[in-house]
């Protein structure tokens, strides 16, 4: 479930990113802060997600490893 709920988190992102490259977007500061306040808030949580992904899967692979270790 949560995989689901990054990959929204990106596609947010994608809209997010796409309205600053529109031409009128910088000229209200009303608009443009909500929306880059957005965008970092959810970079961070992708980040954290992908990070902590990449963290486990480093566990997992050390552990496969440690299992076929036949030292005692």
């Amino acid at each position: 479930m949560i995989h689901f709920e990054i990959a929204m988190r990106k596609t947010e992102l994608e809209q997010l990113e796409e309205q600053t490259q529109q031409n009128d977007f910088w000229n209200d500061i009303e608009k443009t802060a909500p929306v880059l306040k957005k965008i970092k808030s959810i970079k961070g949580t992708v980040n954290l997600y992908e990070s902590l992904e990449t963290e486990l899967a480093n566990l997992t692979e050390l552990n496969e490893l440690l299992l076929m270790e036949t030292d005692e």
